[in-house]
């Protein structure tokens, strides 16, 4: 384990070393040109910072890329893959634990969004009077659940009004 932490940088490195077994204590990092490091027993290693251009983790508060914007009535041929889809929500049901919005009739299994309770704080209203009878985009990655093409909607940016 590393302990220290100087010009906002975390040090978790040197796992494993046999030189470097136990805690150790960040010295000094100069402009991330080089790490120095020193081991509960003494031991200083000096490394050099990495050479490639760091690139910034995907946010997770955010859909993913989705592959192609599709109709509902294609969804099915769409599972496993991320995409943007497309539709009027013409009915919606609230069980109390999940919103179901359905882009199509019942009866022919079309495509549905699933909001679960736990996001409807997430909201400014309940989701089914927000998005019923309004033409909207939802993105994710569709599965099947009972034979149904669906996407679970974890965040408020996966589904937006197209209408208004």
């Amino acid at each position: 384990m590393v302990k220290g932490l100087r010009y906002g940088l975390a040090c978790l490195f040197l796992i494993g070393c046999d030189r470097f077994q136990g805690e150790q204590e960040l010295l000094f990092a100069d402009e991330l040109e080089t790490i120095a490091i020193r081991s509960s027993s003494d031991a200083v290693a000096k490394i050099p910072a990495a050479s490639f251009e760091l690139q910034p983790w995907p946010r997770l508060d955010t859909p993913p890329e989705v592959e192609a914007t599709i109709g509902w009535e294609e969804a099915r041929d769409w599972v496993g893959k991320v995409v943007a889809v497309e539709g009027e929500i013409v009915r919606v049901h609230n069980s109390g634990k999940a919103c179901f919005l359905g882009f199509g009739p019942y009866e022919e299994k079309t495509f549905t969004a699933v909001i679960f309770a736990s996001s409807f704080g997430d909201y400014s209203a309940p989701p089914e009077a927000l998005f019923a009878d309004h033409k909207v985009r939802v993105s994710g990655r569709i599965k099947i659940y009972r034979d149904i093409p669906e996407i679970i909607v974890e965040s408020p940016a996966q589904l937006v009004v197209l209408d208004s």
